[in-house]
């Protein structure tokens, strides 16, 4: 045997078992992951049990959408409406604006629409901040006309 030949041999040797083990791992992890993919579609293929599942997020998101509407309302009423009127609004008073009712839509949010959502959307914050930058332009503030 040439001098290659024996390096690749031996580093072939050092690696295999390492190798075996990895795809091992992989292989039981996909599994796992085709187990959890079957369960849910279990859960889906059941008419009854989708319609409980669509009526429950649909319940937690109308909640969620209160709580963040109540939210800016808040906001706008402690902060909003009077850093605007003495013309004191700066993206800092924004920013802070939104912390506040962000901070107020986690808090009010109930158990039972924090478990549903959070299914739903792993990030809940992260939905509950884009709900609210989605209702933002709606709300009435002194300074704005009510949405219509």
């Amino acid at each position: 045997m040439d001098m290659w030949t024996t390096i690749a041999l031996a580093a072939a040797k050092t690696v295999l078992p390492f190798a075996m083990a990895a795809l091992t791992g992989f292989i039981t992890k996909g599994w796992q992951y085709l187990i959890t993919q079957e369960e849910h579609l279990r859960i889906s293929k059941n008419a009854k049990a989708n319609a409980a599942i669509r009526e429950g997020l649909e319940w937690a998101t109308t909640e969620a959408k209160t709580v963040v509407e109540d939210a800016i309302n808040m906001v706008n009423q402690t902060l909003v409406n009077d850093a605007k009127a003495r013309g004191t609004w700066t993206e800092e008073t924004a920013q802070q604006a939104f912390r506040m009712a962000l901070t107020a839509a986690e808090k009010n949010l109930s158990l039972k629409a924090k478990d549903i959502l959070g299914q739903q959307y792993p990030m809940l914050k992260d939905y509950l901040a884009l709900l609210i930058e989605s209702r933002v332009p709606l709300a009435a503030t002194k300074t704005t006309k009510a949405a219509s």
